[in-house]
């Protein structure tokens, strides 16, 4: 499922939140720019992989490409 776009900076956690309410666990993609100290550990929290929007090589589908292709799935039943 994709969402977008987003109204505040909230809706990541307001839908983590609910997503985890009803069983579900997911990822999300995050500009690089919120990996910093002490944020970072909140973003891998949050289950957010960091994007690069300025990368005009790779682009952000290709990113998003490649994180699928390096693992099976990015939502999984919550047991």
């Amino acid at each position: 499922m994709i969402t977008a776009p987003h109204t505040s900076n909230w809706d990541i956690i307001i839908g983590k939140l609910y997503l985890n309410v009803i069983g579900i666990d997911n990822k999300v993609l995050v500009k690089k720019e919120l990996f910093f100290f002490l944020m970072n550990i909140i973003m891998k929290f949050l289950g957010a992989l960091s994007v690069d929007r300025n990368n005009k090589k790779n682009d952000i589908v290709y990113q998003a490409a490649s994180y699928f292709n390096k693992n099976d799935n990015f939502l999984t039943k919550i047991e």
